[in-house]
């Protein structure tokens, strides 16, 4: 209890800290505004990460308004953790646990996506479909149903003991609507606190506002990365804390900080004990220490003395989350797929022998190249005719870094090849690099144990949230290494892609979850399943405010690439 109550109040100052400089900026742009002051990215870039946070957020509630209860990926399993640790006081062990029947009860009176149906239509649950069938007599529960095993039991309980008195606070049976959504906004502003401490790390990097101000616009129009933020889930969490590790990777001062490398540590121990695949942020950091032994900022000794400081304060957070899981499942990190294989003496390389007969390799290419735009939740929905355009410019975007780096890159007598190449690529595409290999080789690990495990592949493009910033971050400065124009060229095809993947996939998600129907219809049986407090006129007050508020970003970046064609 005592680890829990440190946590919360080192969260807890993050918090205050980002909230006390937010609305600093907030009077600072109202001033600015009755002043006439520019409010340009290259004047003001405070008040336009204000403009660019304030877009994902009003996305966040045109999204909130629309998605229905339940739709988030395994949203009912995340709740069924909650409801455990508030029946039981203790974490839920995975093969064991099941899901609450009190819970089941008051689900089944919401419509489910199909992936929930398979596991829970004992219960009384119906589709949408079924669910808005005039013929339809209405959900009633079954309690004679066959017990819902908690297979999100594989996960730590620290994001779920830290939400479980903001669910207490709904209690009572009609007010699991107002529960889940709540729980859903603070996750939304998880990672729109990641995203502003994005925008402050763009600020002290080496590159031009102009071209920071498209990163920021990609970073918060990303459709796949709010959409998985919109619901119950320990994801929001952990991205949050493993951002602040990765931004203290790309600050030099900081890796050479003994006391900074401790708070990594620990920061790297919470997000771990949120999630499993903030597992990467280990030899993340690890990377970062070499490039500096590498950039000789510290010694050899100093780099392993850092590098064991993090490993040690993590070990410390996850002491409780180690001994528990090697008390239930005889390893330290679990997933499901990992115990299933271990129940049926799998070894290590016979799940590294898949290799050779599943595609892994061109599956996650796939999920960087293509896939990472827009899924529509548990439903999978799909916007699949511009997947391929954003594919192709992520590939001309790769092709155009690979110019670049040979082009600069010819050995001279005096600088080894080697470290020539290092300083060319330089010190940002390395390591978003790094978070991208990284995160890579975990997706690759959980492709395979999960095709072991299943047959086929459980692994989802939504796994690699936490570097989906540093990927994107990656993609524009690299062809901008090469070409200013060209970079803020493909920067804008690739909002108007995320733009278009919005309002198609909107009106996707209106359609469907409103079993088939369209217009006003499917607004008020979307709205049916909604909160009062978040129904159609705030979907209507949030799209007209994320209009203005757009329209006013893309001004200023207009202003923006004149002066990029004009100069460059």
């Amino acid at each position: 209890m005592l680890k829990i109550i440190i946590v919360l109040f080192f969260l807890g100052y993050l918090f205050w800290v980002s909230a006390e400089r937010l609305i600093g900026e907030i009077q600072t742009l109202y001033r600015n505004h009755l002043c006439g002051v520019s409010v340009a990215p290259s004047d003001n870039w405070q008040f336009f990460s204000v403009l660019l946070i304030a877009i994902f957020l009003l996305k966040g509630v045109v999204y909130l308004t629309v998605i229905p209860p339940l739709e988030g990926w395994d949203e009912y399993q995340h709740l069924a953790y909650l409801s455990y640790l508030d029946e039981h006081n203790e974490r839920p062990v995975l093969n064991q646990s099941m899901v609450s029947p009190l819970l089941l009860e008051q689900l089944v009176q919401f419509p489910v996506p199909g992936t929930m149906l398979e596991q829970t239509a004992a219960t009384g649950s119906a589709d949408y479909k079924t669910f808005y069938d005039p013929d339809f007599p209405g959900a009633r529960y079954n309690p004679y149903h066959d017990d819902v095993p908690l297979y999100q039991a594989q996960h730590g309980s620290l994001y779920y003991r830290i939400m479980l008195p903001v669910a207490q606070l709904f209690a009572n049976e009609d007010q699991i609507l107002n529960k889940i959504y709540t729980l859903r906004i603070i996750n939304l502003a998880c990672i729109a606190l990641s995203l502003s401490m994005i925008l402050w790390l763009l600020n002290h990097l080496n590159i031009e506002k102009k071209h920071a101000a498209v990163i920021g616009l990609l970073l918060v129009s990303q459709p796949l990365l709010l959409i998985n933020s919109c619901r119950v889930a320990n994801d929001a969490f952990a991205i949050m804390t493993g951002t602040i590790v990765i931004i203290i990777g790309f600050l030099p001062y900081y890796r050479k900080s003994y006391i900074m490398s401790a708070v990594v540590g620990i920061l790297i121990g919470i997000s771990c004990w949120a999630k499993l695949t903030s597992a990467i942020l280990f030899p993340f950091w690890a990377s970062c220490l070499l490039l500096s032994w590498y950039k000789k900022e510290l010694s050899g000794k100093e780099m392993v003395y850092m590098f064991s400081t993090a490993v040690v304060m993590a070990v410390i957070v996850l002491k409780d989350y180690f001994l528990f899981n090697l008390e239930h499942y005889g390893m330290l990190f679990v997933m499901l797929e990992a115990t299933i294989n271990s129940s049926n003496n799998k070894s290590f390389f016979d799940i590294l022998g898949l290799i050779s007969e599943a595609p892994v390799l061109r599956d996650i290419f796939l999920m960087w190249s293509r896939d990472f735009i827009w899924v529509g939740g548990w439903s999978f929905l799909r916007v699949r005719d511009i997947s391929n355009i954003s594919g192709i410019l992520i590939l001309f975007s790769l092709f155009m870094w690979g110019y670049s780096f040979l082009e600069k890159n010819i050995p001279s007598e005096t600088t080894p090849p080697y470290r020539q190449q290092c300083g060319a690529a330089g010190e940002i595409s390395l390591l978003c690099c790094s978070s991208v290999f990284f995160t890579s080789l975990a997706l690759g690990w959980h492709y395979l144990q999960s095709t072991m495990a299943w047959g086929q592949s459980t692994t989802c493009t939504w796994y690699i949230s936490l570097s989906f910033p540093f990927f994107l971050l990656f993609i524009y400065d690299s062809v901008r290494q090469c070409s200013a124009r060209m970079a803020y060229f493909i920067g804008t095809l690739l909002f108007i892609v995320y733009l278009y993947a919005d309002i198609r996939g909107l009106l996707t998600m209106l359609s469907f979850y409103s079993g088939g129907s369209s217009g006003w219809e499917a607004l008020a049986r979307v709205a049916s399943v909604h909160p009062g407090w978040l129904g159609t006129p705030i979907f209507f007050i949030a799209l007209i405010l994320l209009i203005y508020t757009l329209t006013h970003v893309w001004k200023l970046l207009c202003s923006c690439a004149r002066e990029v064609f004009s100069n460059v």
